[in-house]
C-alpha cells in the first residue's frame, strides 16, 4: 500500500520519537506534528491497519519491522536530498531542513539515486568540489550585480554610458542623438507619467522613450 504524504509524515514522527527515546507516546506524535490528539490517533489506527505499528489504548506505539523499513526510506531520502541541497546547490542548513521535508515523499528512486550520486561525485573529487564551489561564488557574484540603466538614473544623476543594446532600428536611433559607449548623461527631468525622460549629452538636451531609455546600460 503506497502512503499518503501524511501518512508519512506520522511514520516518520514515531520513528523520530523511538530514536530519541526508544518508546513512543501520542503525546510526543501530537507535539512533533503539531496535531491534536484524535487526529493523531486516526493516523495512528490506519498505520495499524496496515501492519506498520502496533497500539493499544492508552499505550505506547512502536513500530513492527515494516514500519521501520519504510520508515528508514523515506528518513533516507529526507537526508540524501538535504544534503544534496547544503553540499551541491548551496542551499543554507535551515532552508535545507525545510525543502528536505517537503521533498522527502517523492517515489522517484532514480532522481534520488541520481542526487547522491552527484554529490558524492563532487565531495570525493577535491579539485572538482573547490572548483565547483568558485564557480558558485563567482556566479553569485554576477548575478547579484545590479545592472543600472538610464531609467532607472534620478533627476539631477549624472553616469557614464557603458553600452548600447537593443535591435538594429534602437542601436542606430540612439546613436544618431549622440549615445554611444564612454560618453557622460544626466537626467534633466521626467515626464509626469515617466516617459519620455529628458537627458543631456554632449552639451544638448534630448528626449527618450523609456523603452529607448531600457537598452542604455550605465556604469555604477
Amino acid at each position: 500500500m503506497e502512503l499518503s504524504e501524511s501518512l508519512e509524515n506520522y511514520l516518520l514522527a514515531i520513528y523520530e520519537a523511538q530514536l530519541e527515546n526508544n518508546i513512543a507516546r501520542v503525546k510526543d506524535i501530537t507535539e512533533l506534528m503539531s496535531v491534536k490528539h484524535t487526529s493523531a490517533i486516526d493516523a495512528i489506527k490506519k498505520l495499524k491497519s496496515i501492519s506498520f505499528v502496533t497500539y493499544e489504548k492508552r499505550g505506547y506505539v512502536k513500530l513492527t519491522q515494516p514500519g521501520i523499513i519504510e520508515a528508514q526510506k523515506i528518513y533516507k531520502n529526507r537526508m540524501t536530498i538535504r544534503s544534496f541541497l547544503m553540499n551541491v546547490l548551496d542551499i543554507s542548513p535551515f532552508e535545507a531542513e525545510e525543502l528536505s521535508c517537503k521533498m522527502e515523499h517523492i517515489k522517484s528512486e532514480k532522481l534520488i539515486q541520481s542526487m547522491d550520486i552527484l554529490r558524492n561525485f563532487i565531495e570525493s573529487n577535491t579539485e572538482i568540489k573547490n572548483k565547483y564551489k568558485q564557480y558558485i561564488t563567482n556566479y553569485k557574484d554576477k548575478s547579484s550585480t545590479f545592472e543600472k540603466t538610464l531609467k532607472d538614473l534620478k533627476v539631477g544623476e549624472k553616469a557614464k554610458v557603458l553600452e548600447v543594446r537593443g535591435n538594429e532600428a534602437i542601436k542606430r536611433r540612439l546613436m544618431v542623438m549622440g549615445i554611444t559607449s564612454g560618453i557622460d548623461v544626466e537626467l534633466l527631468r521626467k515626464a509626469p507619467l515617466g516617459d519620455p525622460i529628458e537627458v543631456l549629452i554632449r552639451g544638448y538636451n534630448v528626449a527618450i522613450r523609456k523603452t529607448e531609455a531600457e537598452n542604455i546600460i550605465l556604469e555604477k
